[in-house]
């Protein structure tokens, strides 16, 4: 699958900006939680600003999304809820590790995301990605330091 130069710039703006709100959001958390609000009521707004959200961007701008009538469809459906689980539970453990831990150690651990998606690729990955995941991952740890 080859990939344009204006996919990658375009792609890499969004990474960027998801790199910046998942660094944000931490800090948001351990506020919350120095306030006396637990984890899960943390989690609980979250997750429903974000259905609501998403539910508006789906509606206003994907309104054909909603319709679910051929099996092949209902197939997709199913992988969207394995991922939204896998989210909503990642980051209920999330907050609960911030909970405990200083951020630094939790964001450093999550770093091990990379050699998990590594993994499981369905394509035969370079052994300078596998270099670099694990670098990604030793340099936050010693930042965590």
């Amino acid at each position: 699958m080859a990939v344009s130069v204006r996919e990658i710039a375009s792609g890499s703006v969004f990474g960027l900006g998801t790199a910046l709100a998942f660094s944000v959001s931490p800090i948001f958390v351990r506020l919350g939680m120095a306030e006396g609000h637990s984890a899960e009521i943390g989690l609980a707004i979250g997750l429903i600003a974000a259905a609501l959200a998403y539910f508006l961007v789906l509606v206003c701008s994907d309104r054909q999304s909603l319709h679910l009538g051929a099996a092949g469809e209902w197939r997709l459906a199913g992988w969207e809820l394995a991922a939204a689980l896998s989210i909503v539970t990642g980051t209920w453990l999330r907050y609960e590790a911030m909970a405990l831990v200083p951020l630094a150690i939790v964001s450093a651990l999550g770093r091990v995301n990379i050699l998990v998606i590594l993994l499981i690729a369905r394509r035969s990955v370079k052994l300078r990605v596998w270099v670099g995941g694990f670098l990604i991952i030793a340099g936050s740890v010693l930042l965590s330091l």
